[in-house]
């Protein structure tokens, strides 16, 4: 009691005497850790009315976005938090832990625009305040990783899937670039899918080679680790010079991924039993010329043009030719021919062979712009010519022409189609 007595006089007395009687919630405390005893011992064996000075925010949390640090500066009272790249940082509620007995405004409850500065005012029971600056920061933007393609080989003109990682989610800030063994570089037309798969369409122009893939994400690039086999796509025929030939005669075809310095061609010529192969005649870039046998069948073929080594086939030309027999009646074109003709002119036809047949009747079939003309046609022996007046009332248009031999009881006994056509105007 003397030790005590004297202690009791004091204000420091009073408060060990009141801490001693908390001894046993101190204990549960201390399971806490340090500094929340601490802060047990300094607000709860304060005097009556006792007011505190302590106003900081302890921790800070965006509980919704995944942070990849967050630090508190008392110094200068900023609260640095960042972000990975992509992170939407709009109508956040943040979870704050401030000084027992302070307030903070605004509340936690209300939810902030973080892609700007947010600032906090934390206020101490005694009335002082300190404001902290929440600064949130985004990392830089990573490269995107390229992790495989559907496919090692593919066509021009062919899709293809490239797989990988962190491709984005903004397809326009997306570039794709083949890029050869030289350097050269060709822009391919992309489809972000989602962030880990864009899909490509290969330009049917692109030459075969061996291209690495670059991926450009807003203007950072990376390049796979690996090349793409781009070979050629199948031939493409666009034209064929003439569509109505003799057995013998030569067949000229266009079209496209036609190389002959690269690559053998055959063309083939089908009808729904038989193929007849023929080898070109004459090769050059985008064109070649086959000759055909003199004892090919008569009749209506469709054309494949095969690439040889490719081992890969073209679609049917768009119109089948058609090969007639050498020893039977043949139109070669239209003599003298203009540009265009008005109706009630006469027009001669180069003819040849014609006495092969028995029948002296010939009927010349004029097909254009939905309507359809039957003239007469005469043959003339002595400079073998095949004559026809046009219509005096025939409509302006393009038309096709095709000759008909007929019987005397106007029965059909065969037919001949032109490459020519005819151009009318009024």
């Amino acid at each position: 009691m003397k030790l005590i007595y004297p202690l009791r006089k004091t204000g420091l007395a009073v408060k060990l005497y009141r801490c001693f009687l908390e001894k046993e919630r101190l204990s549960a405390l201390r399971k806490l850790g340090s500094l929340a005893v601490l802060i047990f011992i300094v607000f709860s064996c304060k005097e009556p009315g006792e007011v505190s000075g302590l106003k900081q925010i302890i921790s800070f949390a965006l509980p919704k976005v995944k942070t990849v640090s967050v630090s508190i500066d008392e110094t200068s009272g900023v609260i640095s938090v960042v972000v990975p790249y992509g992170t939407i940082l709009t109508d956040l509620n943040p979870e704050v832990s401030i000084s027992p007995e302070a307030s903070i405004v605004p509340l936690a409850s209300v939810a902030q625009d973080f892609t700007k500065q947010v600032y906090y005012t934390v206020t101490a029971s005694d009335g002082s305040r300190k404001v902290y600056t929440i600064s949130v920061t985004s990392q830089k933007q990573g490269a995107a990783l390229i992790t495989g393609f559907s496919r090692d080989t593919v066509r021009a003109g062919e899709t293809l899937l490239v797989s990988g990682k962190d491709f984005g989610s903004f397809g326009a800030g997306i570039q794709v670039v083949f890029k050869n063994a030289s350097g050269t570089e060709i822009s391919i037309p992309s489809k972000l899918l989602d962030s880990t798969r864009l899909g490509l369409v290969i330009p049917a122009a692109t030459n075969p080679d061996s291209y690495f893939i670059k991926v450009i994400k807003n203007k950072i690039e990376t390049v796979s680790a690996k090349t793409l086999l781009v070979k050629i796509p199948p031939p493409d025929i666009t034209s064929v010079k003439f569509k109505n030939i003799l057995q013998g005669d030569s067949i000229h075809i266009t079209g496209n991924f036609i190389v002959p310095a690269r690559y053998d061609y055959r063309l083939e010529l089908r009808t729904d039993q038989l193929r007849f192969p023929l080898d070109p005649a004459k090769k050059e870039n985008g064109k070649l010329s086959f000759l055909t046998d003199a004892k090919l069948p008569a009749g209506s073929y469709s054309l494949y043009l095969l690439n040889v080594r490719e081992q890969i086939t073209s679609i049917p030309a768009v119109e089948n030719i058609r090969i007639y027999d050498n020893q039977l009646p043949f139109i070669k074109g239209i003599a003298d021919a203009k540009t265009a003709y008005k109706p009630g002119e006469t027009v001669r036809l180069y003819a040849d062979k014609f006495e092969k047949l028995t029948t002296r009747f010939y009927q010349v079939e004029l097909s254009g712009n939905g309507v359809k003309y039957n003239q007469n046609g005469i043959y003339s022996q002595a400079d073998k010519r095949l004559s026809i007046v046009l219509p005096a009332d025939m409509k302006a248009s393009r038309y096709t022409v095709k000759v008909i031999f007929l019987t005397d009881s106007a029965g059909e006994v065969y037919n001949l189609d032109l490459d020519d056509t005819l151009t009318i105007t009024e």
